[in-house]
């Protein structure tokens, strides 16, 4: 299993939820946590950009929901240690923003839990963090 994109949505009852999306097949139930594959049905948000209102099938019925966020990662193995480089995160209106590398921020544990830690890098000028969405070389706002 490869997670690739987690995203937060709300559906038409104003419930909020959070599904992460792999690149294979779905594994059983996670503690909880939901996860499909983007093949099937509800793998269709993974393309979405926070603020983009779509219909999806949740609690058993197709409901229009609203991307609030998404981080797309891209996982890879180093020197056999796992990373994820280059990771990109939608606030939607919150703005955007590029994690260089998943395992330093965790390793460096700057960031203190239940804290807006995007707005607390960019403020410290984290070398961690770049502002915009960087693609290959190049950045984007």
């Amino acid at each position: 299993m490869s997670l690739r994109t987690g995203l937060t949505y709300v559906d038409e009852d104003g419930k909020e939820d959070t599904i992460f999306i792999t690149r294979g097949a779905a594994p059983p139930p996670l503690g909880g946590l939901k996860v499909a594959s983007y093949r099937s049905p509800i793998g269709k948000i993974a393309a979405q950009p926070a603020g983009e209102e779509i219909p999806l099938p949740v609690g058993g019925r197709e409901q229009w929901v609203t991307v609030k966020s998404s981080t797309k990662l891209d996982p890879l193995r180093e020197v056999g240690v796992w990373d994820s480089k280059n990771n990109r995160i939608d606030l939607g209106s919150l703005g955007k923003a590029t994690v260089v590398s998943l395992r330093a921020l965790l390793e460096e544990g700057l960031f203190e839990a239940e804290k807006d830690i995007l707005a607390e890098a960019l403020a410290k000028d984290e070398p961690n963090y770049i502002e915009g969405i960087r693609r290959a070389g190049r950045q984007t706002h």
